[in-house]
């Protein structure tokens, strides 16, 4: 696994964790939690499909770089 890769994926676990908290400490309403918490969700979700994408498209040019080697 690339240091590149390590840093984004503790950047998006720490971020998540981060986020977490700050969300389950602040004073807010049963209701208002669990639609922010759904929202984290989502952007989550959407994040993690980006990087995944990304990544994707990075082994399929190293993949091509090889095969023409």
């Amino acid at each position: 696994m690339s240091n590149s890769l390590k840093f984004v994926l503790g950047a998006v676990i720490g971020g998540l964790f981060g986020s977490t908290l700050a969300i389950l400490l602040a004073p807010t309403t049963g209701k208002q939690l669990r639609g922010r918490l759904t929202e984290m969700a989502l952007e989550l979700k959407n994040e993690v499909s980006s990087a995944a994408e990304e990544r994707r498209l990075q082994m399929e040019q190293e993949l091509n770089t090889l095969r023409k080697a």
